[in-house]
């Protein structure tokens, strides 16, 4: 039996596909793991010293919280692929009153009926929560 052997141009052809295909997966593999790690950076824990608020409209997730640095509001983004919530903005305001401000301005554009729940949420939340009328983070 004879076996067949490609031409040497064919064979080098072969090769260098190989090795272009094999420098493209690791390449991809890579940018892939530098996203996840930009990702996970972003995502750093929310340490709460209070209950959180949180409401949700769609893919969007917010989180009202006075915790340590002071009143935050965190936006984040339900990432189905990855069934997890990947971190947009979080932002760290002086008085609670910024803090509801800023997250009610983001429900306006979903309509009056929207925005006036979710500031009735908020107001039963701020009356339920301890220290809604301190600027500053809570005493250790």
């Amino acid at each position: 039996m004879t076996q067949h052997t490609p031409p040497a141009d064919d064979a080098r052809d072969s090769r260098s596909d190989d090795l272009e295909r094999r420098t493209r997966r690791r390449d991809d593999t890579e940018v892939r793991r530098r996203s996840m790690d930009r990702l996970f950076a972003l995502s750093a824990p929310i340490r709460f010293t209070s209950t959180p608020f949180a409401w949700q409209h769609g893919a969007d997730l917010y989180l009202l919280v006075n915790d340590w640095t002071g009143w935050v509001l965190a936006e984040l983004k339900f990432v189905p692929s990855g069934c997890h919530y990947v971190e947009i903005r979080r932002t760290s305001y002086r008085w609670p009153r910024e803090a509801a401000g800023v997250l009610l301005s983001r429900t306006l554009v979903l309509g009056e009926a929207t925005s006036r729940q979710l500031a009735r949420d908020v107001t039963t939340w701020l009356e339920t929560t301890r220290d809604h009328r301190s600027s500053l983070p809570l005493d250790r």
